[in-house]
């Protein structure tokens, strides 16, 4: 499970952005037990190691009584630090420091195998669960706080909460000097990521004009554009209108017989798949959201049994038609598939 660009970085006291997602984009955590084991791991090798002599136990092997220390994971504190976490249904997102050469290639091997073993006995697969080696990429100190803003959301699980002050974890090491304005900063980040995202495309619709030798049409022209266009569709229309009309004043219809219409075939729907909204996690409902993801706007909740026509499916995502028509979305860990009506 080594990434490649990790394994020529055997440095001390450097940044790593470790991610990766499921094999084929699938999800990767099924429901809240899923998520709960994953930071539990992450726990067991981040803690600060337990003392042998105080949590000796007396326990039996194979029916005879031993009196010791059970076997314990393999821990890095001390080794590797978690600056940051965020998980989605089909990815997981790490800010790791390497305080010791070559720790976060064992670290990440162990958690990834360990993780994937468990998923794997749970819902009866075999084979790989993630996409491959993780991915990585190196983080200066200097741009470590904006990656952790990109990287956090007030949705879905993660160190948020940790670097609001909201929560307080021994093995979590939050990167910043106060927790105040933190969350105005992760805001103010998101939006200037949308404006980014959004002159990005400009820029490509620019280039493409450009390379086809025509020129962005101005405000004003798109709107003279678009007012003759009307035009034009308006007289068409019209003729069409007046052209079905002398035709239809000249052909007389043929009547259809009651034997004809009760012998043709009355067109029938197919069944339309269904999903069907299951919590598990205690909370009384869940979002429903406008785009596939936990950065768009909340349009509606839903409930536990709720169900709703099935329109597409992204990744970690089901697309629903809503009772006005319109489409929304929520996220996979809350959905069944459920009988065609």
């Amino acid at each position: 499970m080594l990434a490649k660009d990790l394994s020529s970085k055997s440095k001390e006291n450097v940044y790593f952005h470790i991610h990766n997602n499921g094999i084929e984009d699938k999800i990767i955590f099924k429901d809240s037990k899923d998520y709960e084991i994953f930071i539990g791991y992450l726990r067991d090798y981040l803690s600060s190691p337990l003392d042998l002599q105080i949590n000796k136990k007396v326990f039996k092997v194979k029916g005879r009584m031993y009196k010791g220390v059970p076997h314990l994971p393999k821990n890095y504190f001390d080794k590797v630090e978690l600056i940051a976490y965020y998980l989605t249904p089909s990815e997981f997102h790490l800010i790791l420091n390497q305080t010791i050469k070559k720790s976060i290639e064992n670290f990440m091997r162990s958690l990834c195998t360990r993780y994937s073993m468990y998923f794997n006995k749970k819902y009866q697969r075999k084979g790989s669960l993630f996409a491959g080696p993780y991915k990585s990429s190196q983080i200066t100190e200097s741009k470590l706080l904006e990656f952790t803003c990109k990287l956090h959301s007030k949705d879905g699980y993660s160190s948020y909460p940790e670097y609001l002050g909201l929560r307080e974890t021994a093995w979590i090491k939050p990167k910043i000097t106060s927790a105040g304005g933190y969350e105005e900063l992760v805001e103010k980040y998101k939006a200037n990521e949308e404006k980014v995202e959004s002159n990005d495309q400009k820029q490509l619709e620019r280039r493409y004009l450009k390379r086809l030798g025509l020129k962005p049409l101005s405000r004003l022209a798109e709107l003279f554009t678009a007012t003759g266009v009307f035009f034009v569709l308006l007289f068409l229309g019209i003729r069409n209108i007046d052209a079905s009309v002398h035709k239809n004043s000249t052909v007389s219809p043929t009547p259809i017989s009651s034997q004809v219409l009760s012998e043709s075939v009355k067109p029938t729907d197919s069944p339309k798949p269904r999903v069907i909204v299951k919590i598990t996690d205690g909370v009384m409902s869940v979002n429903i959201r406008q785009k596939p993801s936990i950065q768009s706007d909340k349009i509606g909740e839903a409930r536990d049994g709720d169900s709703f026509e099935l329109i597409s499916e992204h990744k970690g995502w089901f697309g629903i038609k809503l009772t006005d028509g319109s489409t929304g979305f929520i996220s996979a860990i809350y959905i069944d598939i459920g009988e065609p009506n």
